[in-house]
């Protein structure tokens, strides 16, 4: 933050104001002449850098910098900083917003406000930092979709393992049924019991055949499964698939 010590010094104090603050990356600073926000604010020269108008530019919006903010956002800001400059007890205020730049450019910006007082408690002017967060705030944006995607990915693995226990477990009870008829039932004829092996025998193929993909697929996700292509005539695999 920075204070400015009289208004007949305002004018000269822009010029070290500016030398000071205007190499600042990523930050602004403005001023108040008086306890009017309507009235001519200072800005430091990044204020161009940070949204490509000139000082000169944006007191002459009715707004300020404020006329800026974003149709969505507008109001709720607006609310806050009414309140704010309205004579609100509070000397401090933190507000973030999206600024739409020049040529319509998204900037995410975290002002914070200070009021100066005088020895009686009135205000005498206000003095403010702009900080470019836009960078923060997609790295945030980036983090949060990940998380979203990471709990996507992991609900499906839930959901897949789920289907899959049940795949793999649904087939047994009625191989462990014919194999306990087997063991128990001495009367079964030979046909019966043959019937009853090739039912376990086949259904224990299957079994290991799905869980031969599954490993397969489990060796292909992590990488230690590598593919090999090659080339086929297309007009054969057709004439094998559907020869009578």
């Amino acid at each position: 933050m920075i204070k400015a010590k009289g208004s007949s010094s305002r004018h000269g104090g822009q010029k070290n104001f500016d030398l000071i603050f205007q190499k600042l990356p990523g930050i602004s600073f403005w001023i108040s002449e008086t306890a009017d926000i309507n009235q001519n604010i200072f800005f430091s020269e990044n204020i161009t850098i940070l949204t490509g108008y000139s000082a000169q530019e944006i007191n002459s919006f009715k707004g300020k910098h404020y006329s800026l903010i974003d149709k969505e956002e507008y109001l709720s800001v607006r609310r806050q900083l009414d309140d704010f400059f309205d004579g609100s007890i509070k000397d401090a205020l933190e507000v973030q917003y999206t600024l739409t730049a020049q040529k319509g450019k998204k900037i995410f910006i975290k002002e914070n406000i200070q009021k100066e007082r005088g020895v009686e408690g009135e205000i005498n002017y206000y003095y403010a930092s702009l900080t470019d967060l836009t960078s923060t705030k997609e790295n945030e944006n980036l983090l949060h979709s990940k998380m979203l995607e990471a709990k996507r990915l992991n609900e499906a693995k839930d959901s897949f393992i789920s289907l899959l226990s049940h795949d793999l477990r649904s087939p047994f009870t009625s191989i462990l049924g014919f194999a306990e008829i087997l063991m128990n039932e001495n009367s079964l004829s030979a046909k019966d019991r043959l019937e009853y092996l090739t039912f376990i025998y086949d259904s224990s193929l299957n079994q290991l055949q799905l869980i031969n993909n599954l490993l397969d697929w489990s060796r292909l996700s992590t990488g230690r499964l590598k593919l090999q292509t090659q080339r086929l005539h297309a007009k054969l695999l057709f004439i094998i698939a559907y020869q009578p």
